[in-house]
């Protein structure tokens, strides 16, 4: 069985992965050289906004009532995944292959969660934002949902989040207890972590132990210092020059605190990428043995995707924008690297490119790359009718 692979990341503000892989599939439909082919239709995404929209079909998503950045509640979406291969016909109706487990193997049951869900930016008016109040308290309580659900696994993404907590609120949400000075009990947020003077995990959610959690995380940040979560991120959150040397100080004050309770040198939380999503990840990697992941490779073993490499004669990939992050870690380079070392060639359709030389992507195994901006009549036309220049790029393949 000859394939050809259509995987394609989001074209942001014309198409969603799902939308720019049926417009492809579109194309090719009307291309007489792929008639002899089978096709595999696979939206995807680098691990940050719409990595559940790609994993896991909107019927198949649910909703639950969480607390927000703000501790109001909010709705907030997570989908579970199995073993199965994720196809898509020349509808865009979803197909799975089961792909059986090995013997001795319990079946895989992936939980997508995005923590911008319950603590997003974008759930916050301007006014409202301020790192010193915002908790992630409910991205615990979507992953307690998920492992009383039988996660046996969960892909975390962190991109996005109001919070400034170190994961506090989240770990409160499954079951640590934080105590102050005067020993009452509270919840911290940013602006309290301060007053963490014990953290009791003996409560903390026990499924944790059993649970493989992999964070998706594209940026290589610490958790402390001037390149740390707090001075890097807090000021988009709303942090202002008065708020960082506070949230700074009560977030080193977590850190050793962390350490202490999980037994660990506080190099072993600090660590590149720990201080992504408000410093999120800390938590997770003192107290669950969490690892943190390129994202768009957390996205593509969710998706089985080395083993449809097996029978791909072609991968055709793409993004909005084929520039210098293309090729560092996000879904083209992601897709492209694991192709090349199966020998399987790669072309990209793009929305458009930025100074990259030909060398370069040939270097990822990517053979050729077209761009809708060069068939459209400007920005405007190509942003507009993106889904039909991507059709026409695809023809002429």
């Amino acid at each position: 069985m000859k394939t050809v692979i259509i995987a394609t990341d989001s074209f942001k503000g014309s198409l969603s992965s799902l939308e720019a892989t049926k417009a492809i599939m579109q194309g090719l439909l009307q291309n007489s050289k792929f008639n002899e082919y089978d096709f595999v239709f696979l939206p995807i995404a680098d691990g940050g906004e719409g990595s559940l929209d790609a994993l896991v079909k909107k019927e198949q998503q649910k909703d639950i009532t969480v607390s927000g950045p703000l501790s109001k509640l909010v709705k907030a979406r997570l989908g579970f995944i199995d073993n199965k291969v994720k196809e898509y016909d020349d509808n865009g109706d979803l197909v799975e292959k089961k792909e059986e487990a090995k013997e001795g193997e319990k079946e895989e049951k992936i939980a997508v969660i995005e923590s911008a869900e319950a603590c997003g930016l974008t759930l916050l008016k301007s006014e409202e934002k301020n790192p010193m109040l915002t908790t992630t308290y409910g991205v615990g309580e979507m992953i307690a949902y998920a492992l009383k659900e039988g996660a046996t696994s969960i892909l975390l993404t962190i991109g996005g989040t109001a919070s400034n907590d170190g994961g506090a609120g989240m770990l409160a949400a499954l079951g640590a207890k934080f105590y102050d000075n005067d020993d009452k009990e509270f919840i911290p947020t940013g602006g309290t972590l301060i007053d963490i003077k014990k953290i009791d995990i003996s409560s903390l959610n026990p499924l944790l132990k059993t649970t493989k959690i992999e964070i998706a995380c594209d940026v290589t940040n610490p958790l402390l210092g001037s390149t740390g979560a707090t001075y890097i991120f807090s000021p988009q959150k709303g942090a202002t020059k008065e708020m960082l040397p506070l949230l700074e100080s009560g977030m080193e004050h977590y850190a050793h605190k962390l350490a202490i309770t999980a037994g660990v040198n506080i190099k072993a939380i600090d660590i590149t990428g720990s201080g992504a999503g408000g410093g999120l990840p800390a938590s997770l990697l003192a107290f669950c043995k969490a690892e943190l992941r390129s994202g768009i490779d957390c996205v593509l073993d969710a998706l089985n995707f080395d083993s449809l490499l097996k029978d791909a004669k072609l991968i055709i990939t793409g993004e909005g924008c084929l520039d210098t992050q293309s090729i560092n870690g996000k879904a083209v380079s992601g897709v492209a690297r694991r192709a090349k070392a199966k020998g399987v060639p790669v072309v990209v359709l793009a929305g458009s490119h930025k100074e990259l030389e030909e060398s370069v992507l040939r270097s990822l195994g990517i053979v050729g790359f077209s761009t809708i901006i060069d068939i459209a009549k400007d920005q405007s036309d190509a942003m507009a009718n993106a889904a039909k220049y991507l059709s026409v790029l695809a023809k002429k393949l």
